[in-house]
């Protein structure tokens, strides 16, 4: 709830011109909506966050289990994604410029290997 009020404060205080297109925007702007069909309670809006949230929670630890039990078996593509980010990266923390980067790592997380 504090996260919604957040966003309606942006906009009351004119910081935003909108409560945004991303799915936390979409669901304060049903919350503000004045048709009532298609309003949203605060509890739903809350409910829903919550069910995303725990669905991508889930689907995130299925796909990093599956990783791991591929690389587990794979160990020539565990080689090749260690070798990759060390070339990218060196012994510094990886960088969300250098992500996009990663060619097999994407292959691997997209289970083409």
């Amino acid at each position: 709830m504090e996260i919604i009020k957040k966003t309606e404060n942006k906009v009351v205080s004119g910081e935003a011109d909108s409560f945004g297109d991303d799915y936390l925007g979409l669901l304060v702007n049903a919350y503000h909506d004045l048709n009532d069909k298609n309003k949203l309670s605060l509890e739903d809006s809350v409910g829903e966050c919550k069910t995303i949230y725990f669905a991508g929670q889930s689907t995130l630890g299925s796909l990093l289990s599956w990783i791991v039990l591929h690389l587990a078996i794979h160990g020539d593509w565990q080689d090749k994604a260690r070798r990759e980010v060390i070339d990218i990266f060196g012994n510094q923390n990886p960088l969300l410029e250098g992500i996009t980067k990663l060619k097999t790592m994407f292959m691997i997380i997209n289970g083409t290997i």
